[in-house]
């Protein structure tokens, strides 16, 4: 695998997200040297076991429950929210 080059990040590169769905399914993604990234919150330097953060499930911003969320339910494939 190659990552590619991002000046904006800590050690300028592109890493994969820590997960990915398609469709009803959910994956998580692993590799060596990874940066650190909580998979409750999604934020970098602690895990999801010591995380204090409790997001909406959906957008994965703080202050609301998922069940408020005003991002709108969209399809996990093609993102269009006419159908999930």
């Amino acid at each position: 695998m190659k990552l590619n080059k991002d000046t904006t990040s800590e050690d300028d590169l592109q890493h994969l997200p820590q997960s990915f769905s398609l469709g009803n399914s959910y994956g998580l993604i692993y590799y060596p040297d990874m940066p650190q990234f909580c998979r409750k919150c999604g934020k970098k330097g602690h895990e999801m076991k010591s995380c204090k953060e409790d997001p909406c499930r959906s957008c994965r911003i703080t202050g609301h429950e998922t069940k408020d969320c005003p991002k709108k339910m969209a399809c996990n494939l093609c993102g269009l929210a006419s159908h999930v």
